[in-house]
């Protein structure tokens, strides 16, 4: 057993609010492991106070995605964003809180870069090697 542990931030009605007891569970759970895997990967790594927290990671298993920090003064893993991909389906009593297609995580380089301009074009000039 590790001495990781982890969090919901701020809470968890912002992180995981609107999915039913089942949903939080398997996050909880995906929660937990990935607590213990940076236990392990940690295993032997002197604590380097230019390096106290993390940038935002994110993991994924089966309908569960995960964005979270790594907090290695408090040994803490914090939940900060959660997406269950069944979670559509998620309150029957109340449907303003099911989170809908549209609020599903944009990746990285469709956020980044737009479409007509290739980082190529843009990065060097024309004819010049990198």
């Amino acid at each position: 057993m590790s001495d990781w542990t982890w969090e919901y931030v701020p809470d968890p009605a912002h992180v995981v609010g609107g999915l039913t007891p089942a949903q939080i569970a398997e996050v909880e759970s995906l929660a937990a492991r990935i607590a213990d895997a940076v236990a392990v990967r940690r295993i032997g790594t002197a604590f380097d106070i230019r390096e106290s927290l993390s940038n935002v990671k994110s993991y994924g298993e089966g309908r569960v995605m995960i964005w979270f920090l790594e907090d290695y003064r408090e040994d803490v893993v914090l939940v900060v964003r959660v997406q269950h991909f069944g979670a559509d389906q998620a309150s029957n009593a109340d449907p303003s809180l099911a989170r809908t297609t549209s609020q599903r995580p944009m990746t990285a380089s469709a956020a980044t870069y737009p479409a007509s301009v290739s980082r190529s074009s843009r990065d060097t000039p024309s004819g010049a090697c990198g």
